[in-house]
């Protein structure tokens, strides 16, 4: 991958984790470790596929909306992301992601 594209990832990793922030899922870890892993197994594909595993879940489980994918990632992650995205975020989730509270997050 080019010195861009790993800098791409680098923003996808960084706006994955602030959304995430504070989510842990049904084992208590921290969420942002489904999308890294996810990422992770994709390292081997392009850019592309590893920003879209990295922010695969932040439009449906995050405040972000699909148009700030694509003002900051382009038509190419956020088409694959919103394909990914149930249509109504606020509807029952596939899986659970519970947010902890604040003072855990010091």
């Amino acid at each position: 991958m080019t010195p861009d594209e790993l800098r791409t990832i680098d923003r996808a990793l960084i706006r994955a984790t602030k959304a995430h922030a504070g989510q842990v899922d049904k084992a208590d870890r921290p969420y942002i470790f489904h999308p890294v892993g996810v990422a992770a197994s994709l390292l081997h594909t392009d850019a592309v596929h590893v920003c879209v595993a990295l922010l695969h879940d932040v439009v449906e489980d995050t405040d972000v909306t699909i148009e700030e994918i694509r003002e900051e990632f382009g038509e190419e992650v956020a088409s694959p992301v919103a394909l990914l995205t149930k249509p109504d975020p606020k509807a029952e989730r596939r899986r659970p992601v519970r947010r902890l509270p604040r003072s855990h997050l010091r």
